[in-house]
């Protein structure tokens, strides 16, 4: 295992203490070697345990209060990493499924090199408010509102692979996926890596812009993303992303 790559995980926070350390708690978990994980906490100026709490799992632990939703932080932590790999981005409503999350997700990537990233999808917990089990059934939890306005991870699957699907994701043709593990030195060769804030989807676009094309899909590996609480929490959600990402990008193809 000694020559397994190192990963940089990102993670932003802001005022959610509990959501914090079960994240974190499920990336300590993880049967990977813990000297190959590095762990990068971009704060939002919390005014709860949140800081206090991330310290006790990492000293890579930054404050920056900027008023942009948090994209300016995403592309800090990014630069931060020192690891071959990127998971960008963790959030503190999300969990990783099971202690073997880093490795199935690194796997692809470390075998095929066409490869500029890797993805899961979103599963469904008992415990969780109904509205985010509804939505989880869906593998990036995609509403049936936006099953219709967006293209499915299916439609971009080209070929199986053993532990994964090999996609390939066009102009017009991009899931919406927000949480990727990222081969670094490819992203040090496009404009993403100097932008000053990282936008979730414009940042898969640029990518296949930029000619990386190729994308490993890993639902095994899995992750609990405690996107919603209750209805008007989700319909307030679909709104901004609505506003921030989708309308922008149908403008600009």
């Amino acid at each position: 295992m000694n020559d397994l790559p190192k990963i940089s995980l990102v993670l932003l926070t802001y005022n959610e203490s509990s959501g914090v350390r079960r994240c974190l708690e499920s990336v300590k978990k993880q049967n990977y070697p813990k000297d190959k994980i590095e762990v990068i906490v971009v704060d939002n100026g919390s005014v709860d345990d949140s800081v206090k709490i991330a310290k006790e799992y990492t000293d890579k632990v930054y404050v920056r209060k900027i008023m942009d939703g948090g994209y300016s932080n995403r592309a800090t932590g990014m630069r931060l990493a020192t690891g071959d790999f990127i998971y960008m981005i963790l959030e503190h409503d999300m969990e990783l499924k099971s202690k073997n999350f880093l490795m199935k997700m690194v796997r692809p990537l470390v075998e095929n090199e066409t490869l500029i990233a890797s993805f899961t999808r979103e599963y469904p917990r008992k415990d969780q408010p109904w509205v985010t089990r509804f939505i989880s059934y869906n593998p990036v939890q995609l509403d049936p509102l936006f099953e219709f306005l967006i293209p499915s991870i299916e439609s971009t699957i080209i070929k199986k692979e053993k532990g994964y699907f090999l996609c390939r994701f066009s102009l017009g043709k991009v899931p919406p996926i927000t949480h990727m593990l990222f081969r670094k030195s490819y992203l040090q060769k496009t404009s993403i890596w100097r932008q000053k804030r990282d936008f979730d989807h414009d940042t898969i676009t640029n990518l296949v812009n930029s000619g990386y094309n190729f994308f490993a899909y890993v639902p095994s590996a899995g992750d609990y993303h405690h996107h919603a609480k209750n209805l008007k929490e989700l319909i307030g959600k679909r709104i901004r992303n609505l506003n921030l990402h989708y309308f922008p990008y149908q403008e600009s193809t």
